[in-house]
């Protein structure tokens, strides 16, 4: 699954700010997700979490647009435009570099054990 962020007071301080592994998505707009430091699960609104930018050579997923669904590996951020460069890992374009994709169309993939 994806990391995400909780960005939404609604759910309480114990969760506000603090990032979930998406585990299940119900429908276009909620989603299950496990909490990283306390393993609660709870289900959300899309409104309610944030994509996870990671630090450039991790894994991504192309959560929106043309790309939706590959795997790719981080390779630049652009912080002053809010997008990123990422060479795809998977899909019919595996291996080219898709540049200026806005950090809401991509997600820090989990690390599985």
């Amino acid at each position: 699954g994806i990391i995400v962020k909780v960005i939404t007071a609604k759910l309480g301080e114990k969760y506000q700010k603090k990032k979930a592994v998406v585990i299940k998505v119900e429908n276009r707009y909620q989603a299950v997700i496990r909490m990283i430091d306390s393993d609660d699960k709870i289900r959300v609104d899309q409104a309610h979490v944030e994509t996870v930018i990671p630090a450039v050579g991790k894994k991504v997923l192309i959560v929106n647009g043309a790309y939706r669904g590959c795997e790719a590996i981080l390779e630049q951020l652009h912080p002053d435009k809010f997008c990123v460069d990422c060479k795809l890992l998977t899909g019919s374009m595996k291996g080219c570099l898709i540049e200026h994709i806005v950090y809401e169309d991509v997600s820090k993939l989990a690390e599985i054990d």
